[in-house]
């Protein structure tokens, strides 16, 4: 279960998001606090690839409800430095989101896959 040190209710497609995120990777993420007093990004480690990171389209996720826009995925490599956004979206669709997600992180982690195929779908370059 991830470990959240956030101190206000999330938006429930967050809470769907963080639950669905938790089960598919099958290890440990964790909300991660970054500027500003409720904002968080989910930290999704790859194991000898780096980190992932899951916010709203605008940057960290928020609580609140009228601040929160879509997702979006970033990759950092095993030394965090910041590779890309490999996913932006600007629904809540957190079906969407899990799917492209699950399809990523099998690229990702399947040998012979040098570079994760756009899944068409909120792929941004």
């Amino acid at each position: 279960m991830f470990n959240s040190s956030a101190k206000c209710p999330w938006p429930p497609k967050v809470m769907e998001a963080l639950h669905r995120i938790d089960e598919l990777v099958g290890c440990p993420i964790w909300l991660d606090h970054v500027a500003g007093a409720d904002d968080h990004l989910v930290v999704v480690p790859i194991e000898g690839i780096g980190t992932l990171t899951v916010g709203d389209q605008d940057g960290p996720l928020t609580c609140d409800l009228d601040d929160f826009r879509g997702f979006s995925v970033a990759l950092q490599d095993n030394d965090e430095h910041f590779v890309g956004v490999v996913y932006s979206s600007p629904t809540r669709d957190v079906d969407a989101l899990i799917a492209w997600l699950s399809t990523y992180l099998h690229q990702l982690t399947t040998p012979g896959h040098a570079e994760p195929e756009d899944s068409g779908h909120g792929h941004t370059e």
